[in-house]
């Protein structure tokens, strides 16, 4: 009996299989060797050291990832084709992690190709690679893949008609793109960072799109085609288009843009956010618009196209510049409906325009209500052709924000925006920085919910000044606290969530918060606090035990 259990034993774990770890070069010279030897669920260990060649996952859902990370472990494509291929079905399983890679030349995705296949692509740098058609770093078709916390930086889109500079999807893709940095890339035609067409479900989030750039459409993000799902928690800073420098959404789209910050974007028109029809529907919703310039019309927020029905809500449209008109919001050929919006400083090269609606040859149909608009009504600039419809609870008031000339947006206590918005209007649980949408019983106007939070203002490197900004209550006594560590989930408390580690490495009793409800504790950052270190900040609004106390957000500062 005892016999014959072990046989059975030997079966049932031939059966089930070991997976293997397999190093490269210890056991097979090149990683393409290592991949053709392996088996489903294997990790293949890449050692540091550049490695010329280009691999092929084979279908195979193995983990391919370096020992010593990117800045040591390279592949180099020598321009011969696709650095990585995903093209025979591969799933979530199939990761690439840890990895430079570059040099690729190919029809499309000259870093990484992904077709009819969906894996999850994570840590890489994926920079100098270079295309014909599509996804200078990566380029997807019928494919689903995860694309998460990589550097993609410098590839190009090169011929004329080339599309996603850094990424490009096309044809039923459903990609999750989030938390990377996308950075200096170019297309040739659309899409400088990122390019999606014909992609439903699309979710882009928490990514940083800057200096990208498209010689025709979309320096930042070209989303077009048929197109649903979610544009979140991005930075699309510093691109450059022809047309829609920031975002570009257009054709039969009709996505959810929200909680992004749109800043110093620069194209000949429409600076910030271009949405196009016909037939989109795209909801725009607590997104900071700022700094954004159109050599002609639209700087902020652009909107043209038959049947195209956008809703603005509770946007930050500020500091935009157009020449010609229509510095904060250009309204023509579309049903436009803006609520709890701040409309503000947006110059243009003649008289006041905040908005523009319609031109001589288009009609337009702009509807706005509980918002701030410098200079009101007369700042609105409607043509005879068209509609201004302007409802309830519009205000033309300084919205006191805590510091414009350092792009410090918060609303301060007594600002006139506070608590005046339409809460039927509200399309978002959360502020563009998680706070409560709805905090004090009436949503405000604008990006940002006043409520107790904790922000910095400032460059984080040794020696360097810094401002640490309490948010609360004016009068209440605030505590600022630096932890050891983190509490990963945090320790629910009755004042909320505490997420440091206990016992704290220091505290400041601050004093009582001023009329303005942002208190600013001024600091340099320690010279010995070294390269990438994490120090994590909370604070406490209010006496512990008190009825309306409230510990803030986790700051965590993270040295340059």
């Amino acid at each position: 009996m005892r016999t014959a259990l072990t046989l059975l034993g030997i079966v049932l774990l031939a059966t089930i299989g070991f997976s293997a770890t397999i190093y490269v070069p210890d056991s097979y010279s090149t990683i393409q060797g290592a991949i053709n030897a392996s088996a489903n669920g294997d990790t293949i260990v890449v050692r540091a050291g550049t490695y010329m060649e280009n691999i092929d996952f084979l279908g195979k859902n193995i983990v391919v990832r370096s020992e010593s990370g990117p800045q040591s472990t390279t592949i180099d494509g020598s321009q011969s084709g696709s650095v990585v291929t995903f093209q025979s079905g591969e799933s979530a399983g199939a990761i690439l992690s840890g990895l430079t890679i570059t040099n690729g030349k190919a029809t499309a995705g000259g870093g990484c190709y992904c077709y009819n296949a969906s894996p999850t692509i994570m840590d890489n740098f994926i920079r100098n690679n270079t295309v014909d058609t599509l996804g200078g770093g990566i380029g997807c078709y019928l494919s689903s893949p995860r694309i998460s916390g990589n550097t993609i930086r410098a590839n190009a889109a090169e011929d004329q008609s080339s599309y996603g500079g850094g990424i490009g999807c096309h044809t039923n893709c459903s990609p999750t793109i989030e938390n990377n940095i996308i950075a200096q890339n170019r297309a040739e035609y659309g899409g400088g960072g990122i390019e999606c067409k014909e992609s439903p479900d699309t979710l882009i989030s928490g990514n940083l799109i800057i200096a990208n750039e498209a010689t025709s459409f979309g320096g930042g993000i070209q989303w077009r085609s048929g197109l649903t799902g979610v544009i979140t928690g991005n930075v699309i800073s510093q691109n450059i288009a022809n047309s829609s420098a920031g975002i570009r959404c257009e054709i039969n789209s009709s996505p959810t843009i929200s909680g992004n910050r749109i800043t110093d974007n620069q194209a000949a028109s429409c600076g910030g956010i271009f949405c196009g029809g016909p037939n989109s529907s795209p909801v725009l919703s607590g997104n900071i618009v700022s700094g954004n310039k159109a050599q002609l019309e639209g700087g902020g927020i652009c909107c043209s196209g038959s049947t195209l029905t956008p809703l603005i809500v509770n946007n930050l449209i500020v500091g935009n510049e157009a020449r010609l008109g229509g510095a904060g919001i250009q309204c023509t050929l579309c049903s436009m409906e803006v609520i709890n919006c701040i409309v503000w400083d947006n110059v243009t090269g003649g008289p006041p325009e905040e908005i523009l609606v319609g031109t001589l040859y288009s009609s337009a149909t702009l509807a706005i209500s509980h918002s701030d608009v410098k200079g009101g009504k007369s700042a609105c600039n409607v043509h005879s052709t068209s509609t201004l419809i302007w409802g309830q609870g519009m205000i033309d008031a300084d919205p006191l924000f805590a510091d414009s000339a350092t792009n410090d947006f918060h609303l301060t206590w007594p600002s006139p925006c506070r608590s005046t918005g339409d809460n039927s209007a509200v399309t978002e649980v959360y502020d563009f920085e998680g706070d409560p949408r709805i905090a004090g019983g009436t949503v405000d106007m604008g990006a940002d919910e006043f409520y107790y939070h904790l922000y910095s203002i400032g460059d984080v490197l040794p020696g360097s000044p810094i401002d640490i900004k309490v948010v609360g209550a004016p009068g209440s006594p605030a505590l600022l606290a630096l932890g050891t560590g983190i509490q990963d989930p945090p320790q629910s408390t009755p004042h909320g969530d505490l997420w440091l580690t206990m016992p704290l490495a220091k505290s400041w009793q601050l004093g009582a918060i001023p009329y303005t409800g942002i208190l600013t504790m001024s600091a340099t950052v320690p010279s010995g606090w070294p390269f990438g270190s994490l120090h994590p900040f909370q604070a406490l609004v209010g006496p512990w035990g008190g009825v309306a106390t409230r510990l803030t957000n986790l700051h965590v500062l993270v040295v340059e």
